[in-house]
């Protein structure tokens, strides 16, 4: 978006797109070269105020932000252009022209709509007597959630240590825990003393002063919501929402992070073949299409051997390859350790 609206204020601010040479094909390769970066401009504005509507809904400031793009699509973009309306370059004046204003009027329309479906739910909650806190205005007394368990450790655990050795894990309730008398893992033995309905049971009838039946019933009921536990459904232990289990698979993150680097090294090293070949072939594109985009027609550059800005060109592009391939794999570790459980 950033570099198609640039690109268009270089040509015209430049020249190319004003001083036209008084011929059909010259007339014919500035407008069609200004309508493909024009319309580039617009796919992109309308894909980049879609997704920042759709991923900060909750957000009223992100509305805001597409108010300020309406305003400067539809007034200050068509400002720039207006000096060139009455040149020779009045088509492509009437073609820029048009399309920021049309850019600004999408971008207008989804205020409206945040806008809109905002009020509606305010006045919804208003009549429900749920509205909420106005912004900047928020609780500073008591507790809103419940407070994290705050980990005791003796010693330094690692990925190899059993679960009775990891934070979270109650010295109190070992004794009854089924997989630390059998001395294994519990994410192995398939139950342990947060997920094991019998021990949550035993736990809030005997070692928790839960007194009163509405207490253990609220408790039970507590626990069973909070770690999705459901004899009935459940085939196998919650270990994705278990406090141990998690921070087992921590320390596995830990672990494995340090080879990524190496790793995404070795990765580039044996696919700078391909990456060579790619690299020649899209220059080779980018040539062709700067021929279509170009406001000027200009013959195309003669083969040349490779200057020392071309070298670095392409180790800069490798450069950022490899960075982005290291991006993918740190997501692809996550993915496997914390989604997968691996």
């Amino acid at each position: 978006m950033v570099l198609s609206l640039a690109y268009l204020m270089f040509g015209l601010f430049s020249g190319q797109l004003v001083r036209i040479e008084p011929t059909a094909a010259a007339q014919a390769q500035a407008f069609n070269a200004a309508r493909i970066v024009l319309s580039a401009f617009q796919y992109s504005a309308i894909v980049f105020f879609l997704s920042i509507l759709l991923l900060a809904w909750e957000s009223k400031d992100a509305a805001m932000v597409h108010v300020v793009g309406a305003v400067v699509c539809y007034f200050v973009l068509p400002y720039f252009v207006l000096p060139f309306a009455g040149l020779t370059a009045g088509p492509i004046y009437r073609l820029l022209n048009n399309g920021f204003m049309v850019t600004g009027l999408l971008v207008g329309v989804m205020a409206i709509v945040r806008y809109t479906v905002a009020l509606v739910e305010y006045f919804i909650a208003l009549l429900r007597g749920e509205a909420k806190l106005p912004l900047g205005v928020r609780g500073e007394v008591g507790v809103a959630d419940h407070a994290p368990v705050r980990e005791r450790l003796s010693h330094k655990p690692s990925v190899f240590s059993p679960c009775w050795e990891l934070p979270f894990c109650r010295e109190t309730i070992r004794k009854i825990c089924p997989a630390y008398l059998a001395r294994k893992k519990c994410w192995k033995f398939g139950k342990g003393c947060y997920c094991d309905q019998e021990m949550i049971t035993r736990i809030i009838t005997g070692e928790v002063g839960a007194h009163t039946a509405s207490a253990r019933a609220f408790a039970r009921e507590t626990i069973t919501t909070d770690l999705g536990l459901d004899t009935a459904k459940r085939s196998k232990p919650p270990c994705g929402k278990c406090y141990i289990y998690l921070y087992h698979q921590q320390l596995k993150h830990r672990l494995l992070s340090p080879l990524l680097l190496p790793a995404t090294i070795g990765l580039v090293v044996l696919l700078k073949p391909a990456f060579d070949y790619a690299y020649a072939a899209c220059a080779r594109l980018g040539a062709t299409f700067w021929q279509t985009i170009s406001f000027t027609k200009t013959p195309p550059p003669p083969a040349r051997a490779p200057t020392p800005f071309d070298m670095a060109l392409q180790g800069l592009v490798l450069f950022l390859f490899g960075f982005f391939l290291l991006i993918l794999l740190t997501k692809a570790l996550e993915f496997c350790i914390y989604k997968l459980k691996l």
